[in-house]
């Protein structure tokens, strides 16, 4: 009895692995994606941010936008690159 027990308990403990994995799996490509979605964000907010930089920092607005423009000169080549990559490789690889 004992035994048929303890195996009952080995087979619930494996499925409830499996489900437990599943579901932490959900939640880190959720927290991924929000992530992910609030620093692309703060990018294309920049222009709320230019003013109270410019205004700490003493520098020319010229010089503080330069800024952003590296930001979505970096972003275009990302996304360039990690399209290429996806086409070649599959979005599961990733």
């Amino acid at each position: 009895m004992t035994n048929k027990l303890f195996s009952f308990i080995n087979i619930c403990s494996c499925f409830v692995e499996r489900i437990n994995d599943k579901t932490r799996n959900r939640y880190v490509i959720a927290s991924a994606g929000i992530t992910l979605h609030l620093m692309i964000g703060g990018v294309y907010a920049w222009s709320v941010f230019t003013g109270p930089i410019v205004k700490q920092t003493g520098s020319a607005e010229t010089s503080v936008s330069f800024a952003f423009s590296l930001a979505i000169f970096f972003l275009g080549m990302s996304a360039a690159l990690m399209g290429r990559l996806v086409e070649k490789f599959g979005p599961t690889n990733f």
